[in-house]
This record gives structure tokens, C-alpha cells and sequence, in this order.
């Protein structure tokens, strides 16, 4: 039984390169799509085109030919599309490729002429973790390009499934956060400002030069700059947890502390000057034990699952239920020569009782923490209707004759 532990919130990838389920994968994939979706829905690419005051010439190099500018517009809807693709982990690579082009590109383009205070370099860090998602797609198993492989390959064995799951993005992911941390202490210790930025007159200038920016007066940075003690305890700790936060990734050790530390440092930064890092958080929950939330809720029915080989939903529906039964509580039994393989493609054999078709699938996915919503959306009359309806279809779709009938 899975336990929630404090030191196991957030995971430290360099070290627990496999998990026991591709949970952690999945979420993360879902947790980043939604950052790129986000970034894609709220940008005016209209305006790029037409702002009438260049900033930073600098990137000039960006900004398509005059009688091309619509490109920037098409641009835009490319991201969004491609952002809702990775969503659902269809044709990933292409996705990812997709979104870290069309995101850095409009980036750039919004350095040219917005003073974002960040924004736009976050942006730039999203699309190199978004390349490391693409680069080792093939490894995240709950996704549309799973159920397409499916489709695709040999009949898999869900009770042949091997396991530990590799996390390879998230590995490499983490390890680019915590260079991207360090980076900032490097820079100011080869740039020689270091003592200046750690002396808390620095801070409490750049604390009231912040309020006086956004035209508001905070109370948290006004209390903080009453105190020389809080200013170089915020300033100290700062650089001893974006310094450590990369060695102890390379360590091996627990980065939860670390984890819990820069989240309540961008919240802090987020009251006291009014600079609101909103990115960071979708980037520091990507590494969230999210498999370890409903080891509260595992059921205590053992199923036995007789799926159809032949039929594609039945095989995936019973694949999925595999990679994500980390109790080992299920066995799996490929039957096609039965009347309940035939007619519905699955059924569930639990403490005696045989439920078939959407029945089945129900009672397991309510068996199945990750899957427990789903399971109750699927009670409701509504969804029950329509998916025995949509279940019926599929398996008439996937019987031996439509298959028969569709090779000749």
C-alpha cells in the first residue's frame, strides 16, 4: 500500500529515474499543455504586428517581413492547436516540435516590444521543456498515441506489461530547472554584483522601485524593508536554495524542502513587489508525486479482466487498468473464443459476481484511483446511456466479421 510521506511530494527524477506507474508522466504532460494552451489563448498576436514603438531592437531579427506580419496571427492558432494535441498526447513530437517553435518565436517577438518583467524568458524555458517531452514521447503510455500504437502493433499483453516506467523528460526536466536556478547566483557571482544584490539595501530599493512601477503599495514589502534582518535572511536564503536546489538534484536527496521553498519564494515575491512569477508554478508542480495522492483509496476487490484480443477498446481499456494498478491487484485473460468476449469485449469477474461490457468498465475504473471520477461520471444516466451506446458501437466495429469484412 502506497503511503503519503512528506519527503515524497515532489520527486527527485536524477535519482528515481522509473516510477511503478506512467501516472507522474501523464499529469505532467497534462500540467505543461495547459501552460502552452494558456500562453496561446492570452496572446494578442494582432498586436505584435501593429505596436507602434520598438523596445529592443536587438531582436528585430524575429519579426517577419512587412507583408508577411499575418504570420505572427497564423502563428498563434498553430500553438493553441498543437498545445491542445500534447493535451491529449497526439502525434507528441510534432506537437512539442511545434509549440517550442511557435512559443519562443512569439516570445522574442514580445521582447521587442513589452517590458513583461520575465514573462517572455519563461516562455523561452517552457518551449526547452516541451523539446524534452517530444524527445522521449515513446515513453508516456496514458495518451492518444498509446491507444493509436495499440491500434497499430501486435495485440499487447496488459499482464506482460513490464514495469518500472521511465522518466526520462522529467529527469532532464528537473535537471534544466535546477541549472536555470543556479545560473541566476552564477551570474551575479562572474558579474561581481553578488555582494551588492545580497546587501538588503538592494533589496528594499528594488522592492519600492517594484511598487512604485505597478502604482501600489503592498503591505508585505512594506513591512519587509522595515527590517535589515528579514531583507538579508530573504536575500541569503534565496541564493542558499537556488545554489543547493542543483546540488542536491545531483545528489540524489529529497528536494521536497527545496520544492516548498521556491514556492513560497514566488509567493512572496508576488506580495511584497508585485512581480508575479505565475509560470514557475506550472513548471515546479511538474515534478509532483502526483502517483502517490490516492494511495488512500484502493479498493479492496480483486478483478480478473477477460478482454477480447481482437477488439482495440476492450485491449486498451485493459492495458490502461494495467499500467495504472500499481497494487498488482487485477489479472488479465485474453479470451476470444467466448460469447462474453464476443459480444462485448470485456468482462469482469469480482468476488464471484461476472459483469460484462460497460458494467465492466465502470466497476474497474472505479477501482482504480487514478480513474475513481471517471468511474463516478459514469454512473450518472447521461454518460451511462451514452457510453453503452458508444461501447455497443465499438465492439459491433471491432468484431471478428467487420474485421472479416473490412480485409476484403
Amino acid at each position: 500500500m502506497l503511503k503519503l510521506r512528506i519527503p515524497e511530494l515532489f520527486v527527485n527524477y536524477f535519482d528515481n529515474k522509473t516510477r511503478i506507474t506512467p501516472v507522474n508522466l501523464a499529469v505532467a504532460r497534462v500540467v505543461l499543455g495547459t501552460y502552452f494552451l494558456w500562453k496561446g489563448l492570452s496572446i494578442d498576436a494582432a498586436a505584435l504586428t501593429q505596436w507602434p514603438v520598438v523596445r529592443n531592437d536587438f531582436y528585430m531579427y524575429l519579426y517577419p517581413p512587412e507583408p508577411f506580419g499575418a504570420i505572427v496571427v497564423v502563428e498563434r492558432y498553430v500553438l493553441v492547436l498543437s498545445s491542445i494535441a500534447f493535451l491529449v498526447g497526439y502525434r507528441t513530437k510534432v506537437a512539442a516540435f511545434l509549440m517550442a517553435l511557435t512559443m519562443s518565436h512569439l516570445a522574442g517577438l514580445k521582447m521587442l516590444y513589452l517590458f513583461t518583467i520575465g514573462e517572455t524568458q519563461q516562455m523561452v524555458i517552457a518551449s526547452l521543456l516541451v523539446m524534452l517531452f517530444g524527445l522521449y514521447a515513446e515513453q508516456d503510455r496514458i495518451s492518444v498515441d498509446e491507444y493509436r500504437r495499440i491500434r497499430r502493433d501486435s495485440t499487447p499483453d496488459p499482464s506482460a506489461i513490464e514495469e518500472p516506467y521511465p522518466m526520462t523528460a522529467l529527469k532532464w526536466c528537473l535537471v534544466t530547472m535546477g541549472v536555470l536556478y543556479f545560473s541566476a547566483v552564477w551570474g551575479r557571482l562572474v558579474g561581481g554584483s553578488l555582494p551588492e544584490w545580497l546587501a538588503p539595501g538592494s533589496l528594499s530599493r528594488w522592492t519600492l522601485i517594484f511598487q512604485e512601477y505597478f502604482n501600489r503599495e503592498l503591505l508585505v514589502g512594506q513591512w519587509l524593508i522595515q527590517s535589515d534582518i528579514m531583507l538579508l535572511a530573504s536575500t541569503v536564503t534565496t541564493t542558499i536554495v537556488e545554489v543547493g536546489f542543483l546540488l542536491a538534484i545531483l545528489a540524489g536527496v529529497s528536494l521536497t524542502p527545496f520544492f516548498l521553498v521556491l514556492l513560497g519564494f514566488h509567493a512572496i515575491v508576488a506580495v511584497a513587489t508585485g512581480i508575479f512569477f505565475f509560470d514557475a508554478f506550472f513548471f515546479l508542480m511538474l515534478f509532483f508525486a502526483y502517483d502517490r495522492m490516492p494511495a488512500f483509496i484502493w479498493s479492496s476487490e480483486s478483478f480478473h479482466i477477460i478482454y477480447n484480443p481482437t477488439a482495440t477498446l476492450a485491449v486498451t481499456i485493459a492495458t490502461l487498468a494495467a499500467h495504472l494498478d500499481d497494487n498488482q491487484e487485477h489479472d488479465f485473460t485474453a479470451v476470444s473464443d467466448t460469447k462474453i468476449a464476443h459480444d462485448s469485449g470485456l468482462a469482469a469477474k469480482i468476488d464471484g459476481e461476472t459483469v460484462e461490457g460497460f458494467d465492466a468498465v465502470q466497476r474497474l475504473f472505479s477501482s482504480i484511483p487514478y480513474l475513481v471520477p471517471v468511474g463516478w461520471l459514469l454512473t450518472l444516466p447521461v454518460a451511462s446511456t451514452v457510453g453503452q451506446i458508444f461501447l455497443d458501437r465499438v465492439s459491433q466495429i471491432d468484431s471478428p466479421e467487420n474485421s472479416a469484412e473490412n480485409e476484403l
